[in-house]
């Protein structure tokens, strides 16, 4: 048995082929429009998540890491100069950005959640908490007057300890943005997919849209056209044209019944042709009888 399309639409009414190769089509652009719809949404999904997310707490940890690097600057000047009056002087901007961090190091830990970025976050906490100590060390021997010894502190514990903290957020911003271009490239690649995909079933459309059309009309008119020839014959008293076989469909039922018309005719005729060749015999055998009775009288 044939599975093709066509053949499984042979013998179908002219109605049901219209309607089958109507709803074919519209099922191929049915999926083209339900593949742009999914494509559509996994990248609202990637952007939702790159705007709600990655981008918020890559923001949060790069203002957290400015902070820092003003609060080692502050430490540093405090280290170094040999005015004592800077620590008070930078007393309201320490407090102030210890104030922020706090806030941040909130922000970010509702942020951080897969595994990798707990695990991030908390050696982070343990730098910050290194880090503060040491700065408040430093700040606290040079307002006691002991600039040797905040000198010491600064060398020894503030440096390390703030280089190590502002590594660690460092690798937090690193790793929200490498987030962001994977997601970045997520997007991209569904675009890509979904313009592939649209342009694949738009193809396949036309494509099957346009063969089962041919075949639909010559399916159509190859028989209106022998019904047509059929129908001439008849009108020109030609009964010997001949009239094939047709279908199920409505072309097939007009060529059965241009057959049967063309059958009935013949039979007419045929009728015809032996009334006429019993009346010539009659009226031969009358004149013949006619004849004789005329002689022997």
């Amino acid at each position: 048995m044939s599975s093709h399309p066509t053949a499984t639409l042979k013998g179908r009414s002219i109605g049901q082929r219209l309607g089958a190769v109507l709803g074919l089509v519209l099922l191929i652009s049915f999926g083209g429009s339900a593949l742009g719809y999914w494509a559509l949404y996994k990248v609202a999904v990637e952007s939702e998540v790159i705007y709600q997310d990655s981008l918020v707490t890559e923001r949060a940890a790069s203002d957290w890491y400015r902070n820092i690097t003003n609060g080692v600057n502050r430490t540093s000047a405090i280290a170094i100069s040999a005015d004592t009056s800077l620590a008070d002087f930078f007393a309201a901007g320490a407090a102030e950005s210890t104030k922020q961090s706090s806030e941040l190091q909130k922000q970010l830990e509702l942020l951080m959640t897969s595994p990798e970025e707990k695990t991030m976050f908390a050696a982070l906490s343990e730098a910050r908490k290194a880090y503060l100590g040491a700065r408040d060390a430093v700040t606290a021997a040079k307002k006691s007057g002991d600039a040797d010894g905040a000198r010491q502190l600064f060398d020894s514990k503030f440096q390390p300890a703030a280089q190590q903290f502002q590594e660690q957020i460092k690798a937090i911003v690193v790793l929200q943005r490498k987030q962001l271009d994977e997601a970045a490239q997520r997007i991209e690649s569904n675009n890509g997919t979904a313009r592939a995909g649209l342009v694949m079933f738009a193809l396949c459309a036309a494509a099957v849209g346009l063969g089962l059309a041919l075949w639909l009309t010559r399916s159509i008119t190859r028989p209106l056209q022998e019904a047509v020839g059929a129908a001439e014959a008849i009108a020109n008293f030609d009964l010997s044209h001949p009239i094939p076989t047709g279908g199920a469909d409505e072309t097939g039922q007009l060529l059965n019944s241009l057959r049967m018309m063309q059958a009935a005719l013949l039979k007419l005729i045929g009728e015809v042709r032996s009334s006429t060749d019993s009346i010539s015999t009659a009226s031969a055998e009358i004149a013949t009888g006619n004849h004789d009775l005329s002689a022997r009288t």
